[in-house]
């Protein structure tokens, strides 16, 4: 699977107000709908799995390889995944 889009959930980082803590990554082949968006969002905040449990001060951002390469670059994110 080619890795062209990514959700990514992401705090302020509590210590510096112009930084994010990421907590959690996406990715996907096809740009994610915003159905994609809210079940994630929903599944971040009940499955236990990502230790978000509860958690409703998280944002999630959309970014495509395309447009934002310096974001897969800083995650380290390969082209393609198996």
């Amino acid at each position: 699977m080619k890795l062209n889009w990514i959700l990514v959930a992401v705090y302020n980082d509590p210590n510096d107000d112009k930084m994010a803590v990421v907590k959690h990554v996406c990715a996907y082949e096809k740009e994610p709908r915003y159905i994609d968006i809210e079940a994630l969002r929903e599944e971040l905040r009940v499955d236990e799995d990502f230790g978000m449990v509860g958690d409703t001060d998280f944002i999630i951002m959309k970014y495509s390889r395309k447009e934002d390469p310096s974001v897969f670059e800083a995650l380290e994110l390969p082209e393609e995944i198996d």
